[in-house]
């Protein structure tokens, strides 16, 4: 009787002690598969799966390596944030009084393995992705699903919905007042080294921006522009684009051009200097603010032929690929339809002025003077097209004293296209922000919030074995008062 008295003790124990992890498994069984899991947590952060009624079941104390897994909402504590990454690779800190919920995270691998014969096949890859940010904000940086064409990936707010095209960026549902939470002095380290320099204003039929040798990506209404882009027409379209001095260039079809160099700073004249090299096709050409102000500093070519600009308006015309004539193909024409432009020829200076068209045959060559029925662009003059330019490129400038509540989003590298709850779109570029409320709706910001580009929660790419013991190691004695200034409030 005593044996059974000892081992009915010790089975009553056991039961106190793992009734609550077998009904832990149970419920993460019922959750399905992972698809994420915790990396680092500062803090306390919960996880629980919503019901039907979007309430939570039971709650589980996320610690590191806890998996997460579809329909689960997660809770970050005040004075806390944690770093989580999911099974496509994306990586997400999440910051203080942040509540979000993992909708849907479905993930198809770009390769995959078939079993019987050992082959790996190549395929699109496919994803659907829906997360909803409740409450707080979030620094991410995608994996192989923002990688994805297809419009995959979306964050849903209670102003916006963000879509996401392989990105790096701050987004922060401002409640209240968002808090700078850092002095003036700490610099971001991943603000993007690229330049804006103009926009999509319209397009007609499509239109790609390659950089980086073999890349590219596809340009919609309102897709930024930066230096040491190509663009490039299809065989049936055009597009005209503005650019932030107020210049203008439309694109006709099945054309190319390279923006060499683009520089343009109001407050600074002399270091504003734009170089647009036509490849191919043509384009219809209007000077703006860096021409004014100083119009050697602007400079169009095709073929190593230069043309300099007197305060103008004109067409450069390349019968396929801007190359120099033999046997009477190739070569450019040059039409001006305001003001005049000066080619620069072996010969010397050629000025075209208004009302006249030349063919140019190469730089070594004389320009030739064209009949005025000779052929011209079928596209629109670039003035001819309504262009909101502040709507374009912002002209609200983020103060902490002025700002009013909403979702406030920072990129620092790719693409997001974000849409309110009236369905209008904007698409920013890397080195942008915007705000969304439900007042104004979708604005663009001059400059990043200082909340974003100067917060002390580490963005999830600086994480790695070193910086997780280092913050361990810092993390033993009491001190968050860094962290205090971090808060939504």
């Amino acid at each position: 009787m005593e044996y059974f008295k000892i081992n009915l003790f010790n089975l009553i124990i056991l039961l106190v002690v793992f009734a609550p992890l077998l009904l832990l498994s149970s419920e993460l069984k019922a959750a399905g598969d992972s698809v994420g899991k915790v990396v680092y947590v500062r803090g306390v952060a919960t996880a629980a799966q919503a019901t039907l009624q979007d309430q939570t079941d039971k709650v589980r104390i996320l610690a590191r390596n806890a998996n997460l897994y579809q329909s689960d909402v997660i809770n970050i504590n005040k004075k806390s944030f944690a770093m989580i990454e999911m099974i496509d690779g994306t990586k997400m800190t999440l910051r203080p009084n942040t509540r979000l919920k993992l909708d849907k995270y479905e993930y198809t691998p770009k390769k995959q393995i078939n079993q019987k014969t050992t082959n790996v096949s190549q395929n699109s890859g496919s994803a659907n992705v829906l997360l909803h940010l409740l409450k707080g904000g979030l620094r991410s940086v995608t994996g192989a699903i923002g990688k994805l064409t297809n419009k995959s990936y979306k964050i849903r707010t209670t102003v916006a919905t963000i879509g996401i095209r392989g990105t790096e960026f701050d987004a922060r549902l401002c409640e209240g007042r968002c808090v700078d939470s850092s002095n003036a002095q700490q610099a971001s380290a991943s603000l993007t080294d690229k330049k804006l320099v103009g926009r999509v204003a319209f397009i007609r039929g499509s239109l790609t921006a390659q950089y980086k040798k073999d890349k590219s990506r596809s340009l919609s209404s309102g897709s930024p522009l930066y230096e040491s882009d190509r663009i490039v027409s299809s065989v049936n379209g055009y597009a005209v684009l503005a650019f932030s001095d107020k210049s203008r260039i439309t694109l006709t079809r099945n054309s190319e051009f390279y923006i060499r160099e683009f520089n343009y700073q109001a407050e600074k004249p002399v270091v504003n200097k734009s170089v647009i090299e036509l490849v191919r096709g043509g384009l219809r050409a209007l000077t703006g603010l860096i021409a004014k102000s100083n119009r050697s500093k602007v400079k169009y070519s095709a073929m190593t032929v230069t043309i300099g600009i007197r305060g103008t308006g004109f067409d450069m015309m390349c019968d396929g690929l801007c190359r120099n004539a033999v046997n009477g193909k190739g070569g450019m024409k040059v039409n001006v339809w305001k003001g005049k432009v000066a080619l620069d020829l072996d010969r010397g200076e050629k000025l075209i002025k208004e009302g006249q068209q030349f063919y140019i045959a190469s730089k070594q060559s004389a320009a030739k003077l064209l009949p005025s029925k000779a052929d011209k662009i079928k596209a629109p003059r670039p003035d001819e097209i309504k262009i909101d330019h502040d709507e374009l490129f912002g002209s609200d400038v983020y103060e902490v004293e002025t700002h009013v509540p909403g979702l406030y989003v920072s990129l620092y590298d790719g693409f997001l296209e974000v849409a309110d709850n009236k369905g209008n779109i904007k698409v920013i570029g890397a080195g942008e922000a915007i705000k969304v409320t439900t007042k104004d709706g979708i604005k663009r910001l001059s400059n990043q919030p200082s909340f974003h580009t100067n917060d002390v929660i580490p963005a999830p790419d600086k994480f790695d074995d070193k910086f997780v013991n280092f913050l361990d190691f810092i993390n033993q004695d009491d001190g968050f008062k860094e962290f205090e200034k971090c808060e939504v409030r």
